[in-house]
């Protein structure tokens, strides 16, 4: 595939995805609206998860920074997925068991 079909197969998934997860949540608000009281309506926005509205941000910014090259594109894109793989890399080793004593050895250091 050329960068630009990889790109539209990409796109493609994502809007996909999305759609899915926004029938999901109408779905779902209304479920939940049929057992909550008149004042208290839940929207299907506030049921999105919160990565899907960040990125939607995040593809924005993209196509400003990225230009129509679609190997820019692509290279960005490739970049702003590794950077998101080790964000949360960093998070999972900081939520375990070992990344807690990491830090608590290292706040007892700088003391």
């Amino acid at each position: 595939m050329t960068f630009r079909e990889t790109e539209l197969f990409i796109e493609g998934r994502r809007e996909r995805d999305d759609w899915a997860l926004e029938v999901l949540a109408w779905v779902q608000a209304n479920l939940i609206n049929v057992h909550v009281g008149k004042g208290r309506r839940v929207r299907p926005d506030q049921l999105l998860p919160r990565s899907t509205k960040r990125r939607k941000q995040a593809d924005a910014e993209l196509e400003i920074d990225a230009g129509d090259d679609p190997k820019d594109r692509v290279e960005a894109s490739k970049r702003r997925a590794r950077e998101r793989a080790e964000r949360e890399d960093a998070e999972r080793f900081q939520a375990s068991p070992e990344g807690r004593r990491m830090v608590a050895l290292l706040d007892d250091a700088e003391e």
